[in-house]
Order: structure tokens, then C-alpha cells, then sequence
């Protein structure tokens, strides 16, 4: 979703949506514990992302910092679970 701004000139910028990954969401939770005094704006215009999307992140920082960095998951954006478990799970054995 890209939002609109107007600028000093009135033109119209489009500023598009940061989508961090599995990797990155994990440095911001190893930067949050590491620097507690920072304000979690602060670290989101480090990473990109807005405030709100901090806090998100570090709500589920437990699940973030458990994700081995060598896996082939770090690159994901998003985690998708399937439509319909049961019916993969069988597919897979």
C-alpha cells in the first residue's frame, strides 16, 4: 500500500510500505535489548519502519530471537501458513 504525501511544491510522492525480514527483525530486537534507553521512534527510523511497526515486532521478540540465522527462513518477509494444515500434513508423509 503506498501512501501519499504532498510535498513543499505540491507534488505528489509516494512513499512505499518497508517490509522487514525474519534477519532484520531480529537485529531489532538484538538492538532494543542491547540499547534499552532508545525510544523504539528512534530505532524505527534506523530500520525504516514506523513506530507502531516497532513495538509489533517487539511484542513477538521472544519468536524473533529464537530464529536461527543460518536457515533458509532469515530472507522471508512473512510468514504464510496454509489454508488448510491437515490436508498438507498428509501431503507431506
Amino acid at each position: 500500500m503506498n501512501q501519499k504525501r504532498k510535498s513543499v511544491n505540491n507534488e505528489v510522492i509516494l512513499k512505499k510500505k518497508k517490509v522487514l525480514t525474519f534477519e532484520e527483525k531480529k537485529e531489532l530486537c538484538l538492538v532494543y535489548n542491547e540499547n534499552l534507553f532508545l525510544l523504539q521512534e528512534e530505532i524505527g527510523k534506523k530500520f525504516g519502519v514506523k513506530k507502531n511497526t516497532v513495538y509489533n515486532i517487539l511484542k513477538n521478540k521472544e519468536k524473533w530471537l529464537n530464529i536461527e540465522l543460518n536457515s533458509f527462513n532469515t530472507a522471508k518477509q512473512r510468514e504464510k501458513l496454509p489454508k488448510f494444515p491437515e490436508l498438507e500434513e498428509a501431503l507431506a508423509i
